[in-house]
Protein backbone atom coordinates (compact mmCIF):
# COMPACT_ATOMS: atom_id res chain seq x y z
CA UNK A 1 0.00 0.00 0.00
CA UNK A 2 1.09 3.77 -1.14
CA UNK A 3 0.21 7.05 1.21
CA UNK A 4 0.91 10.23 -0.39
CA UNK A 5 0.08 13.57 0.59
CA UNK A 6 -1.57 15.51 -1.96
CA UNK A 7 -2.19 19.62 -1.68
CA UNK A 8 -5.59 20.47 -2.62
CA UNK A 9 -8.24 23.26 -2.96
CA UNK A 10 -11.08 22.21 -0.87
CA UNK A 11 -9.76 18.40 0.35
CA UNK A 12 -10.90 15.30 -0.65
CA UNK A 13 -9.99 12.42 -3.27
CA UNK A 14 -12.03 14.44 -6.11
CA UNK A 15 -10.98 17.95 -5.43
CA UNK A 16 -7.81 19.27 -8.16
CA UNK A 17 -4.43 19.01 -7.23
CA UNK A 18 -3.33 22.86 -5.96
CA UNK A 19 -0.99 24.42 -8.25
CA UNK A 20 1.20 25.51 -4.75
CA UNK A 21 2.43 22.89 -1.95
CA UNK A 22 3.22 25.13 1.01
CA UNK A 23 -0.29 27.78 0.85
CA UNK A 24 -2.37 25.11 -0.30
CA UNK A 25 -5.91 25.29 1.85
CA UNK A 26 -5.86 21.31 2.23
CA UNK A 27 -4.07 18.28 2.37
CA UNK A 28 -5.41 14.97 1.18
CA UNK A 29 -3.65 12.21 2.45
CA UNK A 30 -4.72 9.21 0.29
CA UNK A 31 -3.71 5.26 0.87
CA UNK A 32 -4.09 3.33 -3.02
CA UNK A 33 -3.14 0.08 -3.19
CA UNK A 34 -3.72 -1.91 -6.72
CA UNK A 35 -5.33 1.68 -7.90
CA UNK A 36 -8.22 2.01 -5.71
CA UNK A 37 -8.55 4.42 -2.65
CA UNK A 38 -8.40 2.56 1.01
CA UNK A 39 -8.38 5.40 2.90
CA UNK A 40 -8.38 9.04 2.68
CA UNK A 41 -8.40 11.82 5.07
CA UNK A 42 -7.77 15.90 4.60
CA UNK A 43 -6.03 17.80 6.81
CA UNK A 44 -6.26 21.86 6.96
CA UNK A 45 -3.33 23.49 6.05
CA UNK A 46 -2.92 25.48 9.32
CA UNK A 47 0.50 27.17 7.65
CA UNK A 48 -1.18 28.60 4.72
CA UNK A 49 -1.04 31.98 5.56
CA UNK A 50 1.92 31.67 7.62
CA UNK A 51 4.26 35.05 7.14
CA UNK A 52 7.12 33.06 6.44
CA UNK A 53 7.79 29.44 5.79
CA UNK A 54 4.60 28.07 4.80
CA UNK A 55 6.27 25.59 2.83
CA UNK A 56 8.49 24.27 5.43
CA UNK A 57 6.23 24.19 8.00
CA UNK A 58 3.59 22.31 5.60
CA UNK A 59 6.27 19.76 4.99
CA UNK A 60 6.86 19.19 8.69
CA UNK A 61 3.92 18.29 9.21
CA UNK A 62 2.42 16.02 6.52
CA UNK A 63 5.84 14.16 6.93
CA UNK A 64 4.27 13.35 10.38
CA UNK A 65 1.74 11.73 8.14
CA UNK A 66 4.51 9.10 7.43
CA UNK A 67 3.74 9.35 3.45
CA UNK A 68 5.87 8.44 0.92
CA UNK A 69 5.41 11.58 -1.59
CA UNK A 70 3.72 15.08 -1.43
CA UNK A 71 2.25 16.38 -4.66
CA UNK A 72 1.72 19.56 -5.79
CA UNK A 73 1.84 21.60 -8.84
CA UNK A 74 4.76 23.87 -8.11
CA UNK A 75 6.80 23.85 -4.80
CA UNK A 76 9.32 27.09 -2.94
CA UNK A 77 13.03 26.76 -3.01
CA UNK A 78 13.43 25.15 0.36
CA UNK A 79 10.88 22.25 0.43
CA UNK A 80 12.90 20.01 -1.22
CA UNK A 81 15.62 20.26 1.25
CA UNK A 82 12.58 19.28 3.82
CA UNK A 83 11.64 16.62 1.75
CA UNK A 84 14.68 15.18 1.38
CA UNK A 85 15.91 14.83 4.99
CA UNK A 86 12.32 13.29 5.80
CA UNK A 87 12.65 10.77 3.25
CA UNK A 88 9.94 12.16 1.49
CA UNK A 89 9.77 12.37 -2.80
CA UNK A 90 8.10 15.63 -3.91
CA UNK A 91 6.33 15.46 -7.14
CA UNK A 92 4.84 17.67 -9.63
CA UNK A 93 1.12 17.23 -10.90
CA UNK A 94 -1.50 19.93 -12.36
CA UNK A 95 -4.76 19.19 -14.02
CA UNK A 96 -5.86 16.45 -12.28
CA UNK A 97 -7.84 14.90 -9.61
CA UNK A 98 -6.06 13.87 -6.10
CA UNK A 99 -7.40 10.48 -6.95
CA UNK A 100 -6.29 10.55 -10.13
CA UNK A 101 -2.67 11.96 -8.84
CA UNK A 102 -2.57 9.02 -5.78
CA UNK A 103 -3.22 6.46 -8.56
CA UNK A 104 -0.26 7.99 -10.92
CA UNK A 105 2.24 8.24 -8.00
CA UNK A 106 1.59 4.40 -7.28
CA UNK A 107 2.15 3.55 -10.60
CA UNK A 108 5.24 5.44 -10.73
CA UNK A 109 3.85 8.15 -13.28
CA UNK A 110 4.35 11.31 -11.52
CA UNK A 111 7.51 13.53 -12.17
CA UNK A 112 9.96 13.72 -9.34
CA UNK A 113 11.17 17.37 -8.62
CA UNK A 114 14.82 17.77 -8.49
CA UNK A 115 16.86 20.32 -6.18
CA UNK A 116 17.21 22.70 -9.39
CA UNK A 117 13.30 22.87 -10.16
CA UNK A 118 12.17 23.37 -6.85
CA UNK A 119 11.83 27.39 -7.02
CA UNK A 120 8.57 27.96 -6.24
CA UNK A 121 5.37 29.37 -8.35
CA UNK A 122 5.91 33.00 -10.03
CA UNK A 123 2.03 33.55 -9.55
CA UNK A 124 2.48 32.95 -5.76
CA UNK A 125 5.16 35.26 -4.33
CA UNK A 126 6.00 34.89 -0.76
CA UNK A 127 4.93 38.14 1.26
CA UNK A 128 7.60 39.75 0.92
CA UNK A 129 9.02 39.26 -1.96
CA UNK A 130 12.13 38.44 -1.55
CA UNK A 131 12.76 34.84 -0.35
CA UNK A 132 13.17 33.40 2.56
CA UNK A 133 16.47 35.91 3.46
CA UNK A 134 16.66 35.69 7.19
CA UNK A 135 14.14 36.18 10.14
CA UNK A 136 13.31 33.87 12.63
CA UNK A 137 12.38 30.15 11.61
CA UNK A 138 8.73 29.97 12.19
CA UNK A 139 8.74 26.13 13.33
CA UNK A 140 8.62 23.90 10.72
CA UNK A 141 9.95 20.21 11.82
CA UNK A 142 11.28 20.83 15.09
CA UNK A 143 14.83 20.95 16.34
CA UNK A 144 16.27 17.31 15.37
CA UNK A 145 19.57 17.03 15.76
CA UNK A 146 20.82 19.24 13.30
CA UNK A 147 18.16 20.27 11.18
CA UNK A 148 18.52 20.87 6.99
CA UNK A 149 19.61 24.13 6.74
CA UNK A 150 21.87 24.69 10.54
CA UNK A 151 21.16 27.94 11.30
CA UNK A 152 18.19 29.48 12.83
CA UNK A 153 17.32 29.16 16.39
CA UNK A 154 15.12 31.50 18.75
CA UNK A 155 16.75 34.63 17.98
CA UNK A 156 19.28 33.37 14.90
CA UNK A 157 18.56 34.66 11.18
CA UNK A 158 19.35 31.48 9.65
CA UNK A 159 17.39 29.71 6.57
CA UNK A 160 17.19 26.09 7.78
CA UNK A 161 14.06 24.98 9.98
CA UNK A 162 16.74 23.21 12.32
CA UNK A 163 16.09 24.78 16.00
CA UNK A 164 12.27 26.20 14.86
CA UNK A 165 10.27 26.21 17.98
CA UNK A 166 7.91 23.30 16.77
Amino acid sequence: MSKVAIATVKGGSEDQVSPVFGRCQTFTIIEVEGGEIKEEKVLQNEFASAERGAGIQAAGMVARENVEAVVAGSFGPNVYSVCGESGINPLVASGITAKEAAIKFEKGELEEISKADAGGSPQMPRPDQGGLTGGRPQGGMGGGAGGAGGAGGAGGRGRGFGGGRG
